[in-house]
């Protein structure tokens, strides 16, 4: 039970929150009442975030979106492989391509869509004013210049904490229909994100090496084993995945001539 004092609290608090956010004339403040609200984000069920904050095209947030994602630390392989993945995506769909901000994976899925020309949104574990890596703020600004979007929950002025990690993780797989993933171990933050989209029931694709290069594919090859990930021995196994995903059969505006 709460009192009329906590309550006059939370509301005070609430409205310097609001007033932050309209300072900021850069800054979409998006609720679950308003109609521009993502229905992807109901996969999350109760733990959707009641309020998004959204810098850049927020229109971009009502089309398809395809995760790109894996390890901070990608071997010189898997970063060649995770170049190749991503250029092959943006040739056979249309789609955004999402990932986390981060080092390694996460960068080099924004970057190869940028320098592309086409559209990519990060979600943050933060708020605006403490993007994490802080080296990655430059990359930051040409996603909003570059017609994409920055996404997160938090306030401007939030930090990243290892619970804000994971919820990142949750919305970046309730915003896609696929994820995509280059390379991980066992144990790493990719697999908050692998975990959440096989709740969601959303089609994983794994990258899955030759022999001679399994060091540091760990986690890809638990993935296909336990998790049910399709493999992607080829970057020509993307076509496989989306053509696997009723989302990517249903985009009848989308034609291909295999």
């Amino acid at each position: 039970n709460y009192s009329d004092k906590d309550i006059d609290l939370a509301i005070d608090k609430a409205a310097d929150a609001y007033d932050l956010v309209k300072s900021h004339k850069e800054i979409n403040a998006i609720t679950i009442f308003d109609k521009d609200y993502p229905a992807k984000l109901n996969n999350l069920g109760n733990k959707k975030p009641p309020i998004i904050y959204v810098k850049g095209d927020k229109k971009v947030l009502s089309k398809p979106f395809i995760a790109v994602i894996g390890t901070r630390n990608p071997t010189q392989y898997a970063k060649n492989v995770g170049e190749q993945l991503v250029k092959k995506t943006l040739t056979i769909t249309d789609d955004v391509i999402v990932s986390g901000l981060a080092l390694g994976c996460d960068a080099i899925a924004h970057d190869v869509t940028l320098k592309t020309g086409r559209i990519t949104c990060a979600v943050l574990p933060s708020g605006f004013n403490k993007i994490v890596p802080k080296q990655h703020i430059k990359l930051a600004e040409e996603i909003v210049s570059s017609r994409g979007c920055l996404i997160t929950e938090y306030l401007p002025n939030s930090e990243a904490t290892k619970y804000t990690y994971i919820e990142r993780d949750s919305i970046v797989a309730a915003l896609s229909f696929a994820v995509i993933v280059i390379q991980c171990d066992v144990e790493s933050g990719t697999m908050h994100t692998v975990d959440a989209a096989k709740s969601m029931k959303k089609n994983i694709g794994c990258y899955i090496p030759s022999e001679k290069e399994q060091n540091g594919f760990e986690g890809n090859y638990y993935i296909v084993k336990e998790k049910q990930g399709l493999p992607l021995r080829e970057v020509d196994d993307i076509k496989k995945l989306m053509e696997s995903c009723t989302v990517f059969q249903n985009q009848e505006q989308m034609k291909f001539d295999w």
